[in-house]
């Protein structure tokens, strides 16, 4: 996920000379300025020579929070205006609702174009 900042792998080495400073964060980082530079993170670093941010461990739990929540998104504009109400339906018929069709004409109450259909 991220870099380790070393002056011989630099992309750009003729900008990013400086030695690797053991009490920052061990990182590579790109700036944000038109013209770009690549640098060892400016953060303190821990025990293990990361800073919080660039940690593997916390870059993998942000990753999985952001994937959780993308997904729930996902699912909720899956759903649409009449989804979660036939999932509940279809997840009692898949658990073995004995009246299907019954379940699913509840399911259906209110939804205007299942009710044209039905004429």
């Amino acid at each position: 996920m991220t870099d380790i900042y070393t002056p011989s792998t630099s992309p750009v080495s003729s900008i990013s000379s400086k030695p690797l400073d053991p009490t920052r964060c061990k990182a590579g980082v790109w700036g944000n300025e038109r013209w770009t530079s690549y640098a060892q993170c400016s953060r303190k670093a821990g025990a293990d020579g990361w800073c919080k941010q660039h940690h593997p461990d916390a870059q993998k739990k942000r990753a999985a929070a952001a994937d959780e929540k993308y997904q729930a998104t996902l699912r909720k504009s899956a759903m649409g205006w009449y989804g979660e109400q036939f999932m509940v339906a279809l997840i009692k018929i898949r658990d073995g609702d004995n009246d299907p069709r019954s379940t699913a004409a509840e399911a259906l109450v209110g939804v205007s174009y299942a009710e044209k259909a039905k004429k």
